[in-house]
C-alpha cells in the first residue's frame, strides 16, 4: 500500500513520465492480483475472493524452499528462503526501470519481460506435484 503511494506520487511529481513507467515499478503484486482472480475465475466453484494457495510464493515455498531448508537441518529458514527466492521479481523491475529511458514503449517492454519470466517460472512450478 506504502509503495503503490509512493508510485503515485512519482506520476503525479512527474507528469512528463509515461504512465506506463509506475505500472513497471509495482507490476509484481498487480500481476500477481492479476493471476490469482484469473485462476480463481477458471476454476469451477472458486470465488475470485477466496484465498487459495497456489500463488506464486506457495509453489516456490512447497518446491524450493521447504525441501532446501530441510536439507539444511533448518525448518525454520523456510519462510526466508521464500523470500529471497522473490527478490528477482522486483529487482528485475527495479533494474530495467532505472536503467532505461522512461518512454511507455520501454516501460511496456519491461512489463511484458517481467510478465514472461513470471509467466514461465509459474508454470514450471505448477507442475511439481506431491512437494
Amino acid at each position: 500500500f506504502v509503495i503503490c503511494g509512493f508510485v503515485l506520487m512519482l506520476a503525479a511529481r512527474h507528469p512528463d513520465m509515461s504512465p506506463w513507467v509506475p505500472l513497471l515499478v509495482i507490476i509484481y503484486p498487480v500481476w500477481e492480483v492479476f493471476v490469482s482472480i484469473l485462476r480463481r475465475l477458471k476454476r469451477s466453484g472458486h470465488s475470485p475472493s477466496q484465498p487459495d494457495r497456489v500463488h506464486l510464493h506457495n509453489l516456490i515455498s512447497r518446491s524450493f524452499a521447504r525441501p532446501l531448508s530441510r536439507r539444511m537441518g533448518r525448518p525454520t529458514a523456510q519462510n526466508a528462503l521464500t523470500g529471497a527466492a522473490l527478490w528477482p521479481f522486483p529487482i528485475l523491475t527495479a533494474l530495467i526501470a532505472a536503467n532505461v529511458e522512461m518512454s511507455s514503449v520501454n516501460a511496456l517492454l519491461g512489463i511484458f519481460v517481467f510478465q514472461a519470466f513470471y509467466d514461465r517460472i509459474y508454470r514450471k512450478l505448477g507442475r511439481v506435484k506431491g512437494k
